[in-house]
Parts: structure tokens; sequence; C-alpha cells
């Protein structure tokens, strides 16, 4: 928001028990800030206020950002590496929310405070990690900062256990139970005093990471608390200080001696500068630029151009078109040549998948017996066997999407290969059926049906190759078969009329 410091604590510190946004709402508060913090002030009211009230409507993530770009949060960054930060807190707050609303902030700041900013993009000589990441690295000189830091506070937990290996090589595992404050438990306490010994090991161990980091220079600062008499208090334990204070008392009560009461500095009126970037005041967001042309809105459809009608073919059609579809597609993806003594092994497993859709008992037979039929069609018909067979970049049940005219388009290709004169082929498996004669002008029909439906399959995969686009509809039922060849030029006006 761009308040100073003085406007921040003008505006918060006289009530801390009011929200920022409550405060802003405040005439009277508002008028204790300075003229330009009041006009910041005002601009931070607008923009928490339409946060606020689309709290808990829309995802949590989506409301800081904006709020965020709605201050000119961009406009501060100076480093590309700073993005990455802002996108590492939004991806926290994301995964911290449920239903917009943040149920634990305690967890979330103590998430929070276990971030840190990615490097910028200068080349500096300075690296900061932890102990561990330095581990098998060295450098001309190491920093071991805070060494009166704990590393861990080892609570006593209600058991405490500890592994042992017997003569024989066998591990075998001790437990014992914290006793009541006041009593005392020796196998406890032994368990404990043994975990402490190997935490003071490993103390060690990594205090010698540390230091041995080092090629040139080692500097190992840390800080010693005063007793009210003046002397030096020992420091904790877990502390590497802790380890070494045999070593570097003498040295902590020298620099003791040499201290004197610090001086309060005279400013003589002058304000310190802090090194601080704020959004200028009067900032705007920028303007597109006039040369982004406006898109029309984009709808989404299915492959098919309409809707096609199903009102005579029944649930169980459906189930068994599911199931032919799932066994062709298994066929042209797996090694070998099946048999049809291969198909008659799959039967109960048809049969179960059927069920499992919902056919009825009472026809469940009958949908078995379509199944193995229209499979057993193609395994038998050199059309079928050159479907299923292992072409060049060849796919099944591929789903594609993409964009004919102001439309957005999705489907899923039964089948698509490239046969030996490298033309690119989409089929799609239908299982109708029909009984009785003129059976090629039942196939016609059913091309007129759903061309529209493989014509926008071929618009989409067309764009991605150069070759000729060939269509095909297959009829496993009937060993029936629909060929035609897509044209490009075609295609493409009917793209640009739609536009």
């Amino acid at each position: 928001c761009g308040l100073a410091v003085s406007d921040l604590s003008a505006l918060a510190e006289p009530e801390p028990d009011r929200t920022i946004v409550d405060l802003l709402s405040d005439g009277e508060t508002i008028a204790r800030l300075s003229p330009e913090g009041r006009r910041r002030a005002l601009g931070l009211h607008s923009v928490l206020q339409e946060a606020v009230a689309r709290a808990a409507r829309v995802p949590l993530r989506g409301l800081v950002e904006s709020a965020w770009l709605a201050l000119g949060g961009p406009a501060v960054l100076s480093e590309p590496n700073q993005r990455e930060d802002i996108a590492t807190v939004l991806d926290l707050i994301e995964s911290s929310e449920t239903g917009g609303v943040i149920r634990d902030f305690s967890l979330l700041t103590e998430r929070l405070e276990g971030l840190f900013a990615q490097p910028g993009s200068a080349q500096g000589r300075v690296q900061v990690m932890t102990i561990f990441q330095a581990k098998g690295l060295e450098f001309g000189t190491v920093i071991v900062p805070e060494l009166d830091k704990q590393t861990r506070i080892a609570d006593r937990e209600l058991l405490a256990w500890t592994d042992d290996i017997g003569d024989d090589g066998m591990a075998s595992l001790r437990v014992a139970a914290k006793p009541r404050k006041g009593d005392s438990e020796l196998a406890y306490d032994k368990i404990v005093k043994e975990l402490d010994a190997k935490d003071l090991h490993e103390l060690k161990r990594v205090l010698y990471v540390a230091c041995t980091r080092a090629k040139n220079h080692l500097y190992l600062l840390g800080n010693v608390k005063l007793k009210k008499e003046g002397t030096l208090a020992t420091p904790a334990k877990g502390t590497f200080l802790r380890l070494l204070w045999e070593n570097v008392q003498q040295d902590f009560e020298a620099k003791r001696r040499m201290m004197i009461p610090q001086q309060r500095a005279e400013r003589n009126g002058a304000v310190l500068q802090t090194v601080l970037r704020r959004v200028r005041a009067g900032w705007q967001p920028p303007r597109l630029d006039p040369s982004v042309a406006w898109q029309p809105q984009v709808e989404r459809s299915a492959a098919s151009a309409r809707k096609v009608i199903y009102e005579w073919v029944s649930h169980t059609s459906r189930h068994v078109g599911i199931v032919v579809h799932a066994l062709l597609n298994q066929l042209s993806t797996s090694d070998g040549e099946k048999s049809t003594a291969y198909l008659q092994t799959m039967r109960p497993a048809i049969e179960s998948e059927l069920r499992r859709l919902g056919v009825p008992s009472a026809e469940i037979l009958h949908a078995t017996a379509q199944v193995v039929r229209a499979v057993d069609n193609t395994l038998s018909s050199e059309r079928g066997r050159w479907i299923l067979k292992n072409h060049h970049d060849a796919h099944s049940e591929w789903a594609i999407g993409g964009r004919i005219g102001n439309t957005l388009i999705s489907g899923t290709v039964d089948r698509s290969f490239r046969d030996e004169r490298g033309r690119l082929w989409i089929i799609d498996f239908k299982t109708s059926e029909h009984e009785g004669g003129r059976l090629e002008t039942f196939l016609e029909k059913e091309q007129r049906r759903y061309r529209g439906q493989l014509e926008n399959y071929a618009t989409l995969l067309a764009r991605m190759t150069d070759s000729p686009v060939m269509m095909g509809l297959y009829f496993p039922l009937l060993d029936g078969w629909r060929e035609w060849e897509f044209e490009r030029q075609a295609a493409l006006f009917a793209s640009y009329t739609e536009e």
C-alpha cells in the first residue's frame, strides 16, 4: 500500500484490537494520517473492501493475488526471482485454505516463517544454506551464526524407546513410560539419558561438518546472556556454543570486560533512510495495449457438429458398445494376434463388465453374445485386423481437443494411425445393428449421421500434418466399412465462415 511507518503507527497502534479494514473505514482514524497517507489509505480501503465482499465465495489464492495486483504489487518487484517468491506464498495459501477459509492461522504463520526468498539474479559470491546442504562442499570462508540457538528442544515424550543390538546381532526394542510428576522411573530415565547422549553426538557431528567446510577462514558467531550480577550465563544445552564453551569462555569474558554502556546516537533530527520500495502515490494499473484485439466468447462443444439422436438405441446397446470399444482398444495395444479361442476365454469377464454397467440379467446372455460377435467379426475380418494392426504413430482412445472457429471442440478418436502411404487415418467404431436388406443404404445413412463428428476430428488433427487425412467408420457387428478423404480447403472455408 506504500504507507510510511509513521502513518502505519498512527493507523494501528492506538487501537490494536480493531482490524485494519475497520480502521480504514473510520474517518477520525484516517484524519490522523499525513496527506499522502490519507490518499494511499483510501485506495487501500477500496481494494480491501472489494476483497472482503468476495471472501469465502472465491478461492483465497485468487482473492489475495487480485488484491496484490490491484495495489500495484508487481510495480515494486526489481528481480525476476521475486515473482517466484510471490508464487511460493500464493501456493502456500492455496494449500492451507479450505473452501476459501484458513482454518488454522497459526499453522499458516509457522509455514510462512519457514519460507526463504529465492536468490537474486545478480551473481553474488555469498551463498546461504543449511549445514546439511553444505555437506560435501568447501568454501573459502564459512560463517556459522547463532551458535547459542538450540537446534532442537527435546520434549519428554509419554513413551521413550530405543533399539538394542544383542550379542547375537539381533535387534530388540526397549520401551518405558514417562512417570508421573515427582516420581522416578529408572528404565525411563535410562532410555532418556541414552537418547540425550545420541543427540549430543549428533550435535557434535553437525558442528564438525560446519567447521570443516572452510578452506581459509571460519567465523563462529554467538551471543551469551548476562546474569543480573553481570556475570556470563552458561549457554543452554543443545547448542553449538555449549559444546565450545570450555574453549571460548575466556574470549567472552575478555569481551565482557571491554564492554561500555551503549550510548544513544545523536541524530540531530535526521531521519534514518530505510531501503524500501513503495508504490508511487497515484499509481494506476497500466492500460492494455490498444493493438490487443477483442476476442469473441469461446463456446465449448463435443466433436459432433449436431446432437446425434439415439432414440432407437437401448441402454443395453450402449453398454454393449462400451465393452466392445474397450476390448478393441485392448486388442489394438496388445502384442501378437488374438484368436477366436482367446475371445471365448474372455466371456466371463465380458459378462461381469456388462453386469457392472447395469445390463439386466434377462439381457446378459444376448448382450454378451453381441460383444463376442462384434469382436470376433473384427478379428476374422481382413479390414478389422488391418485397423487393429500395430501401425506407425498409432493411437487408441485418443483424447483430442482444439478450437474450430469460436468453439472449443473435444472428443475421443477410437483409432488413429499412419498407413504405408503416410496417410493419417481417423477411424470410429460404431456398434450399430441392422436387420433385413438394403445394408448399403443403412451404412450411407450412418455415414451422413457421423460425418460431422469425424470432420471435426480431422480438422483438428490436419493441423499437425501435411499428409492426406482419411476418415473411416467401422461397424464390428456388421463388418461394415465407410471411408472418405478429408478436404482441407472445404474445412478451412468452413472455419472462416464460422468466425
